[in-house]
C-alpha cells in the first residue's frame, strides 16, 4: 500500500472510531488529532468527511487487505447508524444544512455577477458533491428530506446560467459520476453578464 493511501486509511479508521463521541458533541465541525505512519495530523471530523474518505478509499483500494479493512469500517458505520439513528441523522441534517447555506452563497455570488464564478467553480462544486452524498446517505429521513427542496431550487438557479463542458473534478475518475445524475460536474456557470 502506498504511504499516502496507508495514512488516509489509518486516518479514516481513527475517524470512525471517534464517531460515537462526535455524535454526542455539540460541535458540527470537530477537529481531531490522528496518528499516521507519517506523523500526527489534524483533521476535521464530520459525517460527510467520513463518507467522502470511505468512498474515495474504496474506489482506489487495490489489495485484499485494504478492501477488508474498508469493509470493516463500512460495517462499523452501519452498526453506529443502527444503534444511534436519531443522533446520526440529526447530525447529518445539521451538516447538510451548513453545506446548503454555503452553496447558496456561492450561487448567489454567481447571480450577482461575480466574474470569478466560473473560475472558482471547480473548487466550489465540491460543496455540491458533499451535499449529494449527504442527501443520499440520509434519504428517507425527514430532517434530511426537508433540505431536498432548497437543493432542488439551487440546482434550478444554477441551470439558468449553466454552460455544459468537460468534467471539472481534478484527480477524480469521471466514470464514477454519470452526467445524467451529476450534471453539475460537467461544465461551469456563467456569472450574470458573461
Amino acid at each position: 500500500m502506498a504511504p499516502e493511501q496507508a495514512a488516509s486509511l489509518s486516518t479514516l479508521e481513527q475517524m470512525v472510531d471517534r464517531l460515537e463521541e462526535y455524535l454526542d458533541d455539540e460541535r458540527l465541525f470537530k477537529t481531531i488529532t490522528v496518528h499516521t505512519p507519517s506523523g500526527e495530523r489534524l483533521v476535521k471530523l464530520t459525517l460527510g468527511a467520513v463518507l467522502d474518505r470511505l468512498g474515495g478509499l474504496t474506489r482506489r483500494a487495490r489489495s485484499p487487505e485494504e478492501r477488508r479493512r474498508l469493509a470493516a469500517l463500512a460495517e462499523q458505520l452501519e452498526h453506529l447508524k443502527a444503534r444511534r439513528p436519531e443522533a446520526y441523522y440529526h447530525k447529518l441534517a445539521r451538516e447538510l444544512k451548513s453545506y446548503v447555506d454555503s452553496w447558496r452563497w456561492f450561487i448567489q455570488s454567481c447571480e450577482e455577477g461575480d466574474r470569478r464564478c466560473a473560475q472558482d467553480y471547480p473548487f466550489e462544486v465540491t460543496t455540491r458533491l458533499r451535499i449529494q452524498r449527504l442527501l443520499d446517505e440520509g434519504a428517507g429521513h425527514p430532517e434530511v428530506e426537508a433540505l431536498r427542496r432548497p437543493v432542488d431550487e439551487l440546482d434550478r438557479r444554477l441551470r439558468a446560467r449553466w454552460q455544459p463542458g468537460p468534467f471539472v473534478l481534478k484527480g477524480e475518475p469521471s466514470d464514477q459520476y454519470p452526467p445524467e445524475r451529476y450534471w453539475w460536474l460537467y461544465g461551469r456557470p456563467n456569472a450574470e453578464g458573461d
